[in-house]
């Protein structure tokens, strides 16, 4: 189940960065070669909010032990939480072509491009 949702997003997203992408008024600006090199966001968004408020706990739990009781741990659980802060605010972007290689990429332009 798990699967099958991650890549129906990741297929709505590749359909969302061709739909921002593409300008009917502007012959060229999108053609099948260079959907593949459209870059998507590959983490959830519910992943997302997982991991920024695991971040912001860890943040939080590092700065009050950096203040109260150990200076080096709080500080090391204070950067581990950053990162995982801002990987839940940035996610991961990559191009259509990398992230779905299981996924017929040529079936998905087809798709798009035969509906516009």
């Amino acid at each position: 189940m798990s699967r099958e949702s991650h890549r129906r997003h990741l297929e709505r997203a590749a359909l969302r960065a061709a739909q921002k992408a593409f300008d009917p008024q502007k012959p060229g600006t999108l053609d099948r070669q260079s959907f593949g090199c459209l870059r998507i966001q590959t983490v959830e968004p519910w992943k997302r909010i997982v991991l920024a408020a695991a971040g912001a706990l860890t943040v939080t739990a590092g700065v009050v032990i950096m203040f109260t009781a150990r200076f080096w741990t709080g500080l090391i659980l204070a950067a581990l939480g950053v990162g995982l802060l801002l990987f839940g605010l940035l996610g991961r972007r990559r191009p259509i072509n990398a992230t779905l290689d299981g996924i017929d990429v040529i079936h998905l332009a087809a798709q798009f491009f035969d509906a516009s």
